[in-house]
This record gives C-alpha cells, structure tokens and sequence, in this order.
C-alpha cells in the first residue's frame, strides 16, 4: 500500500490516515497478486489516474485485474512453451499454435500415429487373423430361437419396442 499512496502528495487526501485504513480495508479483500497488480507503478492504477484514487477507483482497479491476470499467466505460459498467435484462414488455423503445428487446445490430445510405411507382411496377416479368431471364440454363440409357438409373438413385440425406441429419439 505505501507504494500506491507514496504516488500521490499526501496533502492531496482529505483524511490521509482514513483513507490508509479503509484502502488497507478494501485491498485486505483480493489476492496478493491482484493487490501487487494495482500498486505497482509499472502495472497499476497510478498509471491511469492523475489524483488519488477513491475508494470505487481502487475497487474497479482490482476486479479489472482479477478477471485479467489468469489470461495474462496463460498467455505467458503460453509463450514460454513456444506457443503463438496464429492468423491463417487459408490453412485454417486460426489460434495460438508452437512450431510443429499442435494447436493450445490440443496440446494434452493423444496424437494418432503415423500410418505404416510398407504394408503387412504375410506373417503378421497370419498373426492378426488368429488374434481376430480367439476373440470371436470367447464370444458366447447367439442363442437359437426357441420355437414352441411362441417365437412369433416375441419377435413382434421386440420389432415394436424397437420402433418405439426409435421414434422417441427423433422426437
């Protein structure tokens, strides 16, 4: 706080102990960074204002700040891992991208691999079909329909249930 008031001519207050208590009041409420933002005089409000702050200015200041410096970290962490605002339509990319084109969005998605250079050799065919047959073995056989009359008036009521089924959802 003493560097935000030692901006101004102490004379310039009315009640310069008042307003000392009451800024401390106000500023007691906001995170230390916001508080580092607002004082600061490369960053703050003496930046803007040519006369002491009033108690709104400095609460404006400081809800400004909050709602800033998240954006403002994240734009930094930004930069430091070589991202960079990108303009380019014609490519469609238009963000922040690093040098290998991941777009900051993208950044934690797993990436697909590379489709193969040359295609399957016969073994690995082989190797592949036999892994194919061993799962479609685990898999239990589709039961054979019991046929004592019945079968008919199952089969109808599964087709309209499905159809309920069905418009419900394209309604």
């Amino acid at each position: 706080m003493e560097v935000l008031f030692s901006a101004y001519r102490r004379d310039q207050y009315a009640s310069p102990d008042g307003f000392m208590t009451q800024a401390a009041l106000v500023l007691s409420e906001y995170s230390e960074d916001v508080v580092r933002y607002v004082t600061d005089p490369r960053t703050g409000i003496q930046r803007k204002l040519k006369w002491p702050p009033v108690i709104a200015e400095l609460v404006e200041a400081c809800d400004h700040a909050k709602q800033m410096l998240p954006a403002m970290r994240q734009k930094a962490e930004m930069a430091a891992l070589g991202f960079q605002w990108t303009n380019d339509p014609a490519n469609h990319r238009i963000g922040y991208y690093n040098a290998e084109g991941v777009r900051w969005q993208d950044r934690h998605k797993p990436r697909l691999l590379a489709r193969p250079s040359r295609p399957a050799t016969a073994e690995q065919m082989a190797e592949l079909q036999a892994l194919l047959a061993m799962q479609s073995a685990r898999r239990e056989p589709a039961h054979e329909p019991v046929n004592d009359g019945r079968h008919h008036a199952r089969v109808a009521a599964d087709l309209a249930s499905k159809k309920a089924r069905n418009v419900a959802r394209e309604a």
